[in-house]
């Protein structure tokens, strides 16, 4: 109200012209870029919908149009039957600005450096979100629990049930405030109802010159103590044993989503692009010097301090041990044949031998002289029999 009746005192009339001017080019613009939404909604389909990219997008240039949409009826009609309330301005640019922020932010998710963080942080937000939903009703319970213990002792955070639900919230994350909303108040009700409110405690404690009070304790701080076992010990460990399984998948799918998106992101550019300029910026071929040194810019030394280290993907990896398994079998199928060969030659020497023994054998026994050391003669015989019984 003090900003209208200032811009209503003031002469500045070229100030007033230029922001008619923007208001009504950020209107046009949102309204042009709403149209051509529903129309790649119309030509894709549900598919289009799916991305949370095209909901943001969409978000931003409804809550633009809606916040300009009041400053152009003002102009047209007065300001008190403006087809759009006063009310919405500045809620719909604070969302329009978040929004368009929070765009960009997604649309980093298609850089090599910075896009794995992103990805991690929406799969982060896409599970925090099913978790909520699968635990609402538990926090509705404590939320409402809350609210009919605490409404009767003057707990302005408790008195209404959205209120109560969203210190229950808070309350999950960490800000109970166990001293101050419980405790102080509990023991100013005991001194209370003990007519003790002239000892030195009482007239110290700030907590009880207020009226906010504990009417069922043990109701009370039994709940909490639940909820403490529930809430942020429970429900906090299982979101942040999820949020790590949902990096470790991030990372091993990280390089092929990342490409998929940066493929269809040039779909698009070149859809958009006229012809001409697609044939002027085409090329049939493209030469690189690995050797040459390249230019260091401030865009290249910022890429390589956010850039991730690449990780092998699981194909990789199994491609891998299977090399080394196959290389391995090689080495005992090289190892197996130099030993078959080794075996063949000491079988044929033996043979050799055993062909000598026996012809020494007929030898003496023409000449009738006999030998000394028979014993490890005996047992090259031996050896000599088994050998032409297996070949046998």
């Amino acid at each position: 109200q003090a900003f209208r009746e200032y811009r209503k005192a003031t002469n500045n009339y070229e100030w007033r012209k230029l922001a008619y001017a923007k208001i009504w080019i950020m209107a046009l613009i949102a309204a042009v870029n709403l149209i051509l939404e529903f129309v790649s909604m119309f030509r894709h389909g549900i598919k289009y919908c799916k991305t949370i990219d095209t909901w943001v997008w969409i978000t931003m240039n409804i809550s633009c149009l809606v916040a300009n949409f009041f400053q152009i009826s003002a102009r047209i009609f007065k300001a008190n039957t403006a087809l759009v309330s006063y009310d919405l301005v500045n809620p719909g640019l604070a969302n329009a600005v978040f929004m368009g922020w929070f765009y960009m932010f997604i649309m980093m998710q298609r850089f090599d450096a910075v896009g794995l963080y992103v990805s991690m942080f929406l799969e982060i937000v896409k599970t925090l979100l099913r978790v909520i939903v699968v635990f609402s009703a538990l926090i509705l319970a404590f939320a409402l629990t809350f609210f009919v213990l605490l409404s009767n002792g003057n707990h302005l955070a408790f008195a209404s049930i959205p209120m109560a639900t969203i210190r229950t919230f808070m309350m999950m994350m960490g800000d109970i405030e166990f001293t101050s909303t419980f405790v102080f108040p509990h023991y100013c009700e005991e001194m209370e109802r003990n007519n003790l409110t002239d000892i030195r405690l009482y007239k110290t404690l700030e907590d009880c010159k207020s009226i906010r009070r504990i009417t069922h304790p043990l109701a009370s701080f039994w709940t909490v103590c639940v909820f403490i076992l529930f809430m942020p010990i429970v429900m906090i460990n299982l979101l942040i044993g999820l949020a790590v399984g949902d990096i470790e998948a991030v990372r091993k799918n990280a390089q092929l989503k990342r490409l998929s998106m940066q493929v269809q992101t040039h779909i698009n550019i070149e859809k958009s692009l006229p012809k001409f300029i697609l044939k002027r910026l085409a090329k049939d071929s493209v030469t690189e010097y690995p050797n040459t040194k390249q230019r260091i810019s401030i865009i290249n030394y910022f890429s390589e301090l956010f850039k991730y280290p690449d990780e092998k993907d699981e194909g990789d990896e199994l491609n891998m041990e299977s090399d080394y398994m196959r290389e391995a079998v090689l080495d005992q199928k090289l190892k197996l044949a130099q030993l078959t060969t080794d075996i063949e030659n000491l079988k044929a020497t033996l043979q050799l031998v055993c062909a000598k023994l026996n012809t020494n054998d007929d030898g003496n026994s023409e000449g009738g002289t006999p030998t000394v050391k028979a014993a490890p003669k005996l047992q090259l015989i031996d050896v000599c029999n088994l050998m032409s019984a297996n070949n046998k």
